[in-house]
């Protein structure tokens, strides 16, 4: 378990969009924030393992084409984001968080993870923000 670190911080897919379209979207200095003291040291961002795929799905949504996408990919493998893979154990956990809240379970795997590792999740979600089973930083709208 990895409580005893400082600044461990699980980013979601709407946080990770936000670093790579600004494009009508909000709370992208913050977002952008937590990405930098991720590449300072300050903070170790984490995140579970679906999180590529999901950003992958979400900007093709936002129209970027496959030459974007394939950039976006290997710009995402430099960030060096700590994944962690979701075993039966995991997606119980998930399962028990989404069934509780009313959270779709791929958005309950980074609760889970956030309470597992004893880190902040950090989301631009509000229905995930209102999870009670781990510590959360909503990402506020740009003022």
């Amino acid at each position: 378990m990895a409580d005893d670190v400082a600044g461990l911080v699980v980013v979601d897919t709407s946080v990770a969009v936000k670093w790579f379209v600004a494009e009508a979207e909000e709370s992208v200095a913050e977002a952008h924030l937590v990405l930098e003291t991720h590449r300072l040291g300050r903070t170790h961002v984490c995140a579970p393992a679906a999180l590529p795929v999901e950003l992958m799905n979400a900007l093709m949504w936002k129209g970027l084409d496959a030459g974007e996408l394939a950039e976006v990919a290997d710009i995402f493998e430099s960030l060096r984001i700590a994944l962690f893979a979701s075993d039966a154990a995991a997606l119980g956990r998930a399962a028990a968080i989404a069934t509780s809240e009313g959270l779709a379970i791929y958005d309950a795997l980074f609760v889970s993870l956030a309470a597992e590792l004893g880190g902040e999740l950090v989301t631009a979600d509000r229905k995930q923000a209102g999870t009670r089973s781990c510590a959360v930083r909503l990402l506020r709208a740009d003022a």
